[in-house]
């Protein structure tokens, strides 16, 4: 993987793209470590996440999904938009509800 610049939206050569878009589907077929991935945000990201779970028009589960893969993996967020694209409808909702348990902890450490 290339040299992590520590944000979501870097760009990276051509030839790697597909390695991180075969990495994001594998860790957001995994429940378990897709969660975890998201929960270090919280951590390591506290202030980008704050931001992030505080914009109303901001999609929660998205942005979660993306910090996640960016942290676990160093996936620029458009890799990670085509690796959920690989996941069947099942697999989505799966990622979807461990992005959603994420946000509530988040919501819980906030209130």
């Amino acid at each position: 993987m290339e040299e992590y610049q520590g944000n979501m939206w870097r760009e990276v050569p051509i030839d790697r793209r597909q390695g991180y878009i075969d990495a994001t589907a594998a860790i957001m077929r995994n429940p378990d470590e897709f969660e975890r991935a998201m929960m270090r945000s919280l951590a390591e990201w506290p202030n980008s996440t704050s931001a992030a779970l505080t914009t109303p028009s901001l999609n929660y589960q998205a942005w979660m999904g993306h910090a996640g893969c960016a942290i676990e993996l160093e996936s620029p967020e458009h890799l990670t938009r085509q690796g959920w694209r690989l996941l069947n409808a099942d697999e989505q909702d799966a990622a979807n509800l461990a992005a959603s348990n994420v946000i509530e902890i988040w919501r819980g450490m906030n209130a």
